[in-house]
């Protein structure tokens, strides 16, 4: 299992195979397009499945076969000098 840093809005912007979201309050989703991944979101990808993510204003990211990403923690830090 990998947790990931959540920090800004992520949406989904590709599904392929058998993916499912188990909510923070374990209700177990189908994920859509378009739809958000939040914090506590558990994402589970089955064999030959994938799913890319949108993180809004900085990048993507996809999550592959047979991966189990649950997303934690908001931070936001800035460095003053």
């Amino acid at each position: 299992m990998v947790n990931i840093i959540l920090s800004q809005d992520i949406k989904v912007i590709l599904l392929k195979g058998n993916i499912s979201i188990i909510r923070k309050d374990g209700v177990k989703v189908k994920p859509k397009l378009n739809s958000n991944v939040t914090l506590g979101d558990r994402i589970i990808a089955g064999k030959k499945s994938t799913i890319d993510l949108e993180i809004v204003g900085y990048g993507y990211l996809r999550i592959g076969s047979s991966s189990d990403v649950t997303f934690t923690t908001v931070k936001d830090t800035v460095k003053t000098e």
